[in-house]
């Protein structure tokens, strides 16, 4: 995160993306990554990444995502 946090999030957003996509309801993952490309100026992105991670726990769990998401995006 510090390096998200410092200006450097284009770094990892890779690395994310390869995570997410490997372990895609792993909810921490996703929160980095779209704080990563929130921080690179893709809002846009990130808020994709948040509504397919609230479709594939609806659609695979029948759950919401847990508040802590939530909040990473609201």
């Amino acid at each position: 995160m510090s390096a998200i946090a410092t200006g450097h999030g284009s770094g990892v957003i890779p690395h994310l993306l390869r995570h997410v996509g490997e372990h895609p309801l792993r909810e921490r993952g996703v929160a980095l990554l779209m704080s990563a490309l929130h921080y690179e100026g893709r809002t846009h992105d990130a808020h994709a990444v948040y509504a397919r991670l609230v479709q594939q726990l609806r659609e695979g769990l029948a759950v919401g995502p847990a508040a802590r998401s939530a909040r990473s995006w609201t």
